[in-house]
């Protein structure tokens, strides 16, 4: 048999979780996967619970914190925005099955609900935060995070769910709606 980590628990929990959903990750499949034995499982976590605060806490550190973090070191505000949208692309493929199965999961886990409420609320300020350094209305750009931020979640739950490049357009288009915006704040200040 194979030696796994704990990291290796959580990957295989947070694939398996994006293929099938909170309810296929189960004791047998994660030992099915990684070809262990129970006491694997007991050598890394107490119980399954310990095993879902460590996928929410790896999939809101990954999937949100490191992002961020990565991102706010670049001044540029358009070139922070790029980062943002070329990171989102590499990450497409796991980020919006994972994203729907923990929306999903939260609808009947209430420790899974604070951890998505916890990092919508994270990722909604971000926004907001974001457009704010290129919109001077501040209510204006409290609405177009708002904005930015709706179509990240709405667009992971469409169906058929969007490509990556049909993504990246609406993102494109999103920068370029927040850009013409600024413009407009700059105008009437000048008037």
């Amino acid at each position: 048999m194979a030696r796994v980590s704990k990291q290796d628990w959580i990957d295989c929990a947070i694939k398996l979780l994006a293929a099938t959903g909170h309810k296929g990750v189960t004791l047998e499949a994660l030992l099915a996967k990684l070809g262990v034995s129970h006491g694997s499982f007991y050598h890394h976590f107490k119980n399954r619970q310990q095993l879902t605060e460590a996928m929410l806490a790896y999939w809101e550190q990954s999937m949100t914190a490191d992002i961020l973090a990565r991102t706010a070191v670049i001044s540029s505000v358009s070139e922070r925005v790029d980062s943002l949208i070329d990171m989102g692309a590499e990450i497409f493929e796991l980020q919006t099955p994972l994203e729907n199965a923990i929306r999903t999961w939260s609808q009947s886990d209430l420790k899974v609900k604070a951890a998505m409420v916890r990092v919508d609320r994270l990722r909604r300020q971000h926004c907001q935060d974001l457009v704010g350094l290129v919109v001077a209305d501040s209510q204006r750009a409290k609405t177009l995070g708002d904005l930015v931020h709706a179509v990240f979640i709405g667009s992971q739950q469409c169906q058929p769910a969007y490509t990556s490049s049909e993504t990246l357009a609406v993102y494109h288009q999103l920068q370029n709606l927040i850009l013409s915006s600024a413009t407009i704040d700059v105008a009437r200040k000048k008037a």
